[in-house]
């Protein structure tokens, strides 16, 4: 934590307040062979010689000429589906993304007092951490499937692979014809396509203040009043645009569980 007293004069001041953490862990031993599928899966995954919960992804090659998402097997070949996630003796072959956790956190408080008015701007951030992005591609779609807007990007005639890395949406004759295309789009969810920073900066809160001169409580018998507004959870001032949106902080956070809504809150504080 460091505090600082930038401008200190008779009717007006102005401090800072910064606070930074940083966390760094290791696996140094550990029993046990996991499956590609545990070291790629989005909640992360204790690896030897790697933070307790890794990212990893299989390597994503792009699309072919028929649209469909080439990934590395673990025996280093371009394929369309043909990866073993069971495997455990062979995932060297696999990226290394990074720590599902933020090893980076901290806040920037910045006040300012004038009179009898005060304003507080308060940013929050962590930086270092990755993120998987939902597991939306399938070999099939139904009627209630919902389609992100990747999908407006995806390959749709010979030769898009060039200008994109958003796989075609299968025909049946590709689904009949390819028996391991569920594999091919599972591993395209879990290729390093498909991970983004987990780093963001927000402007947390916004708190104004304004106390009532002395002088005018004085014969009411009343200390101090104090009306008091506070803004919460405003912005994202910086995020992974691969989110399109979404919530760094909240991402993947399961069951029911929702962003913090934007609030606002007056009060007034009165003492005697």
């Amino acid at each position: 934590t460091l505090n600082t007293r930038n401008i200190v004069l008779k009717n007006f001041s102005w401090t800072t307040n910064l606070t930074f953490a940083y966390n760094h862990n290791q696996i140094t031993k550990l029993e046990g062979r996991p499956r590609v599928l545990d070291l790629v899966r989005e909640a992360g995954y204790p690896h030897d010689g790697y933070p307790q919960r890794s990212l990893f992804s299989i390597p994503f090659v792009g699309l072919n000429s028929e649209g469909l998402p080439q990934t590395l097997n673990e025996d280093g070949d371009i394929t369309v589906g043909n990866i073993n996630f069971q495997e455990t003796i062979k995932t060297d072959y696999l990226k290394y993304e990074g720590p599902i956790d933020p090893p980076y956190i901290g806040g920037f408080e910045n006040s300012f007092k004038y009179k009898n008015i005060r304003l507080s701007v308060y940013l929050n951030y962590q930086f270092g951490n990755v993120l998987r992005l939902d597991n939306v591609f399938s070999r099939s779609y139904s009627d209630l499937s919902a389609m992100p807007k990747d999908f407006m990007d995806r390959w749709v005639l010979p030769g898009d692979e060039a200008y994109t890395n958003i796989p075609v949406i299968a025909s049946r004759g590709q689904s009949n014809n390819n028996g391991k295309l569920s594999q091919a789009y599972n591993a395209y969810n879990y290729s390093d396509e498909r991970v983004c920073s987990g780093s963001f900066i927000r402007l947390k809160d916004i708190t104004l203040s304004y106390d009532l001169p002395k002088r005018l409580l004085s014969n009411l018998g009343i200390g101090n009043v104090q009306f008091r507004c506070i803004a919460s959870n405003l912005l994202l001032l910086y995020s992974d645009k691969k989110l399109k949106g979404q919530d760094p902080e909240f991402f993947r956070s399961g069951g029911v569980a929702m962003p913090v809504p934007k609030q606002i809150t007056c009060s007034i504080r009165i003492g005697f």
